[in-house]
């Protein structure tokens, strides 16, 4: 599961609006024990006599400070924390143009909107569902939960990659906040709104289709854990010249599977794709201390075939990412020791 319970579920991103309910974490409170605890306290413990034993002193060091909170809080905590880096336009500009900004306000990424649907887009996702039933198990279960595909590749278990897990959790929900945002200022139908002859194998998500959330999320992740690995950020020319790495491989299929099961058309997945890869490169820019990124942006896709690597957005220029805070800094760095202690 992921933040706060409700996120663990990136097929169904209404839930992420349930932010208020922070306070519902750790152990509930209730009257009846409450009651009991006060009884056992003045049977057991005996009368208090108030004495300080110590005075505690916060650790300068951020991963102690945050050892001390439960995992549900240091989720939280990392999530506001990145929460306060990006942000993403919600409603629809005259230009037809969403976009997604530095806590600066530079352009980090824009997004064109939809092109207009036509019977070859319908063809092409007709001709995507003869794999439904080799990916139905992947469908089924990438409704709700991406991140264990990649922990084919990486370690992000408690212990070992325990850092690396937290900060692959704090992207992805960052990456579908946003995501969101845009979606709901595109309000892009989905392909069985168009036909009902698509005939999806799970249950079409209530919210627009474009950009794709589970594209813009995996892509995301896979662009952290690789410059985890590499200590560079990702550059996308260059899955043009050069084997692509597997953890992109990993999320091309997460985003293909959802165009197999009937709920997004192919440039859902190349928008997301983009929009994910620059959101990565922005976090780890900013958890490395900040410094120069790459602007992408995707123009409205025309055609409605073709291998989404070739399909990214384009490079339109550099913009200063602000650093992150000290704890996200740390973590990050911790995560990057973790896999820097894994084989590649």
């Amino acid at each position: 599961m992921s933040l706060f319970g409700q996120h663990g579920q990136h097929g169904q991103h209404g839930q992420h609006g349930q932010h208020g309910q922070h306070g519902q974490h750790g152990i509930e409170a209730n009257t009846s024990q409450s009651m009991a605890l006060h009884s056992a306290s003045a049977e057991a413990v005996g009368q208090w006599d108030p004495e300080p034993l110590y005075v505690p002193y916060p650790s300068d060091s951020a991963l102690i400070r945050l050892s001390g909170l439960t995992a549900a809080r240091k989720s939280a905590l990392l999530y506001f924390e990145m929460s306060d880096l990006l942000k993403a336009t919600s409603h629809v500009p005259s230009d037809n143009q969403a976009e997604i900004k530095s806590a600066d306000g530079d352009s980090l990424v824009t997004v064109d909107g939809p092109p207009t649907i036509t019977k070859a887009h319908l063809a092409a996702l007709k001709s995507e569902a003869g794999l439904r039933v080799d990916r139905m198990s992947e469908i089924l279960d990438q409704v709700y939960s991406t991140l264990p595909y990649f922990g084919q590749v990486v370690r992000m278990g408690a212990g070992a990659g325990g850092h690396t897990a937290l900060l692959l959790e704090v992207v992805q929900n960052i990456s579908a906040k946003l995501s969101f945002q845009i979606k709901f200022g595109f309000s892009s139908p989905r392909p069985i709104d168009y036909d009902p002859g698509v005939r999806p194998i799970i249950q079409t998500p209530g919210h627009s289709a474009y950009p794709s959330g589970h594209a813009t999320e995996a892509f995301a992740v896979a662009t952290i854990i690789q410059v985890l690995r590499t200590g560079e950020l990702v550059n996308v020319a260059s899955f043009e010249r050069a084997p692509i790495p597997d953890v992109f491989r990993i999320s091309e299929r997460i985003a293909r599977n959802r165009e197999i099961a009937g709920v997004h058309f192919k440039h859902d997945a190349w928008a997301g794709a983009t929009v994910g890869i620059a959101l990565g490169n922005a976090m780890a820019r900013a958890c490395m201390g900040g410094g120069v990124v790459v602007k992408h942006h995707f123009a409205t896709a025309t055609d409605t075939t073709g291998v989404l690597f070739g399909r990214l957005g384009k490079r339109t220029g550099t913009v200063l990412m602000p650093p992150a805070s000290a704890v996200l800094q740390a973590i990050f760095n911790a995560a990057r020791q973790e896999q820097s202690r894994a084989p590649l």
